[in-house]
């Protein structure tokens, strides 16, 4: 993943590893104890993802952390089983 340090890569590791094992998204303190990094700081990192294209994430909405490539995936089955 270029354009990424190594804890925005962690981080998206993170999200997407939840994602796949919970098959929903993880809230940002879930986040924060797996990395032992502060919910300010887990934030910042989610923004930078966001801005750099990686993640969507509704700061509004608990467990709206996902990943663009999960999202087109679930859109694509969810299209599929209409």
């Amino acid at each position: 993943m270029s354009g990424l340090t190594k804890r925005q890569e962690q981080v998206l590791h993170v999200v997407k590893t939840y994602i796949l094992s919970n098959l929903y998204p993880p809230t940002i303190q879930e986040v924060s104890d797996q990395l032992s990094i502060t919910k300010k700081g887990i934030v910042d990192h989610l923004q930078a993802l966001e801005r750099k294209g990686y993640l969507t994430w509704d700061r509004g909405k608990s467990r709206s952390i996902v990943p663009v490539d999960l999202r087109i995936s679930f859109e694509e089955e969810a299209s599929i089983g209409q």
